[in-house]
């Protein structure tokens, strides 16, 4: 395979893998509403396994999810 074609795989299953790597607090993907790991994710890591890639991670992507709090918009309660 030419590595433009190798390289127009990898981006085909890194899109794949994007758009399957979320999911909600139930533990389900939400691209697809699969279990999370899903099947389009699993395939997509064999792929790159086949073809002997490492997929490309993205920092701070799922940040937000881990650092999401409600706020107490009152402030600190003074004990009396």
């Amino acid at each position: 395979m030419s590595p433009e074609k190798l390289e127009a795989a990898r981006r085909r299953v890194q899109d794949q893998l994007d758009q399957h790597m979320d999911s909600d607090h139930g533990g389900f993907c939400l691209a697809c509403q699969q279990v999370a790991p899903c099947e389009t994710r699993n395939a997509a890591y064999r792929v790159f396994l086949a073809l002997g890639f490492l997929p490309r991670r993205k920092p701070g992507r799922w940040a937000y999810r881990l650092t999401h709090r409600t706020v107490n918009v009152e402030g600190p309660r003074s004990h009396p």
